[in-house]
């Protein structure tokens, strides 16, 4: 998974910001009427290198970065205090964004949805090579959803997703699909290679990838392990990812538990 520098995006959200800005500096004035006479400190020393003090920290804030994982199923957009991910089953179109913003012109990249929504990933003022940034990320995004948009979901995939399974239905089913124990007249058995497909192909149904990566368990050896880790190191969707890791691992109650948590 590719991870890509963003701006924080706390230009946008300046107003919450600045007055949460002036509460914490009028806070510090108050203390220091009130209580720097009593402490002994001079009022006028110590109200000046607080709020310069407050100020490095505002700047600190404002100026961190966040991130865009981009994986082959969609993008985790990590702003510094929020994240969300967007499937690329969502995405309708990529394209690049201009945005006043307390007097700077900020540029970034839209993810548009299907249902009109615009999901925006900013790159900063459009000035010090931010243009290009932003191109830079367009094409990759428009790159990887292409990509997505061309991988038709393999066969069997429906069979592995949960459904209306409850947990436990769901892991004994699994379970029964990796030993070959499904197969009956009705119902033939998952070829291995089929299985793999499935993990690593970025349009099926997360909880189908997910079935797939704890039916193949059974027969994991070392090459097999570094596969799946592979995988997941490709996925941007959190829990399907979790679900990846954990299978590769030898540790079933932690499956479990992300198993459980996968299209919660």
């Amino acid at each position: 998974m590719v991870r890509l520098k963003i701006a924080r995006g706390a230009v946008l959200r300046s107003g919450p910001i600045l007055i949460a800005f002036l509460t914490v500096v009028v806070g510090w004035l108050f203390v220091c009427l009130a209580l720097m006479p009593t402490l002994g400190v001079s009022f006028t020393a110590a109200f000046p290198a607080g709020m310069v003090a407050l100020a490095a920290a505002l700047l600190t804030y404002m100026n961190l970065p966040g991130y865009v994982h981009l994986g082959s199923d969609g993008v985790l957009l990590d702003w510094r205090g929020k994240t969300r991910y967007v499937p690329f089953a969502d995405v309708q179109d990529v394209a690049i964004y201009k945005q006043g913003a307390m007097g700077k012109h900020m540029i970034g990249v839209g993810l548009k949805l299907r249902t009109g929504e615009e999901v925006r990933a900013p790159i900063g003022e459009n000035q010090f090579g931010a243009d290009k940034r932003a191109k830079d990320l367009e094409a990759r995004l428009r790159a990887a959803l292409t990509s997505y948009q061309h991988n038709a979901e393999p066969d069997h995939a429906p069979a592995l997703a949960r459904g209306d399974r409850s947990d436990a239905q769901w892991l004994e089913r699994l379970r029964s699909v990796g030993q070959g124990a499904n197969a009956n007249m009705r119902e033939a058995p998952v070829p291995l290679e089929q299985l793999w497909r499935i993990v690593e192909c970025a349009s099926a149904e997360p909880t189908a990838r997910a079935g797939a990566a704890v039916a193949l368990r059974v027969s994991l050896d070392n090459d097999a392990k570094t596969r799946l880790r592979v995988a997941a190191d490709c996925t941007a969707e959190p829990a399907l990812r979790r679900v990846l890791e954990t299978a590769a691992a030898d540790d079933e109650d932690r499956l479990t538990v992300a198993l459980s948590r996968i299209d919660r």
